[in-house]
This record gives structure tokens, sequence and C-alpha cells, in this order.
């Protein structure tokens, strides 16, 4: 397994029949095997990974073809590509946050590759608590005061929390629309590349 984008390696615990896992990012970590130059050759050889896992960190590429074309380099025919993107979510990572991913969009990340899955996260009840979650936690985050004043309050902004949850949540089960996802999860099989 090839974690792109690997961070803490938040998933590695999942993977624990993998015969080998291998973390790699642009910055230096304790969990981190290899750190890269998202514009350099990534440090392993032609088709030898069998599962590439990149959640959530493609948005924050900012040369996508070069990242998109060492996953398909790395990973052997038959093997899998996990990719979780954002679609409708705040900024964040800043500077470095730099697209969002409508399903369609994510289908043709890797055109010639079979899409196994390809799911909606969320309706617009989700996405609404999470932008509004996430706007009062920035917001009360921009001072020391208020900072304070939020965990003071801690117990209160669980409350806040749980009960914007829940609403989003019911929301999501009226919501049939299918368009105010918040994230998308599409697993691909490489295909056997055709000559060119």
């Amino acid at each position: 397994v090839l974690d792109v984008g690997c961070g803490g390696q938040p998933y590695r615990s999942w993977l624990r029949k993998a015969d080998r896992y291998i973390g790699i990012d642009v910055a230096p970590g304790p969990k981190v095997d290899l750190v890269i130059d998202n514009r350099s050759v990534w440090p392993m050889p032609d088709a030898s990974i069998d599962v590439v896992l990149c959640t959530q960190v493609l948005e924050h590429v900012e040369d996508l073809e070069h990242t998109l074309l060492q996953i398909e380099r790395v990973l052997r025919t038959g093997g899998r590509a996990i990719i979780s993107v954002p679609f409708i979510y705040n900024e964040h990572g800043a500077p470095d946050d730099f697209r969002r991913f409508s399903v369609h969009g994510a289908e043709r990340l890797f055109p010639e590759w079979t899409p196994l899955t390809l799911e909606r996260h969320g309706g617009i009840g989700s996405t609404l608590a999470i932008l509004l979650l996430n706007w009062i936690d920035g917001a009360l985050n921009q001072r020391f005061v208020t900072r304070l004043l939020k965990a003071i309050l801690l117990p209160v902004w669980i409350g806040v929390s749980l009960l914007c949850n829940a609403l989003g949540l019911l929301l999501d089960r009226l919501d049939g629309t299918g368009a105010f996802y918040n994230s998308l999860l599409v697993v691909f099989e490489k295909k056997e590349s055709l000559p060119k």
C-alpha cells in the first residue's frame, strides 16, 4: 500500500494485512516514510504498488497532472487506487488549497481505468452543518479571547455540534437531489495501458 499524502497515517490500522505500507508526503513527520518533491519522480519502481491510498490530498496538490502520472506509474495493472476528494467544503490548508472535484470530474481523474466505486458523501444537511460548524470554529479561533471562551464553553460547543449534525443528517434524508454532497470516494482499478 502506498499512502499518498499520508500525514499521520490515520488509515494504516485498517490495512494491517498489507505486506508493506509506505507513507509519502511533501512534509516530514513522525509517520512519513518518504518525503517527496511533488515535481520529481517518486522513489519507487514502475508497477510496484498494489494499492494507492490518497485521501483528501488532491485538492492540495499544485501540479495535479504530475501526481496523477506518478500514481499511474507506480500502480501495477489490476491494482486499485482509493481516492477521496472534497466537493463542497470550506477553504483549508491555505495557501495550498487549489481545487474541488465534482463526481464527474473525479470519475475522469484516470479516464482509462475502471471506476469500481463512486460514492457521494453527505447531502444538503450535512454539508450545511460542516460549513456552519467550520465557520463558527474558524471565527472563534481568530482571537485569544474567543478561543478561551470556546474552551470554557466546550460542553455547549459539543451540544451545538451534535444538534447541527443531527439536523444535518435529517435534512440529508430529505435531499433527493444528489447534488449537494461534501466529498467523494472513488475506487479505480488500473487497466492495462493501450499502446499509443
